[in-house]
């Protein structure tokens, strides 16, 4: 995935999936930096979830909030995140 990004940087389905595995192998902070750069509107509202569970992953709670507050209702995983809004 990196070496398509060298290439294609804007590529919001290849950044989307290099975040979800910098996310799964504990890179936190390249996972913040490769979800917040999704600028692309079709895949934003994906990126926001991921970045949401990136800072879940690092029990910070705080900015987990935040993200997930901007979730809004039909945006992809609005149910998931209003569930876990209500946990935290």
């Amino acid at each position: 995935f990196l070496k398509v990004l060298e290439s294609e940087p804007e590529n919001a389905e290849v950044q989307i999936a290099t975040g979800i595995c910098q996310l799964e192998l504990g890179r936190f902070e390249n996972a913040n930096q490769t979800f917040s750069s999704v600028v692309n509107p079709l895949f934003k509202e994906q990126a926001q979830w991921y970045l949401a569970m990136n800072f879940l992953k690092q029990s910070d709670l705080g900015s987990a909030k935040t993200v997930l507050e901007t979730i809004q209702e039909g945006d992809f995983k609005y149910a998931e995140a209003q569930k876990i809004l209500q946990e935290i």
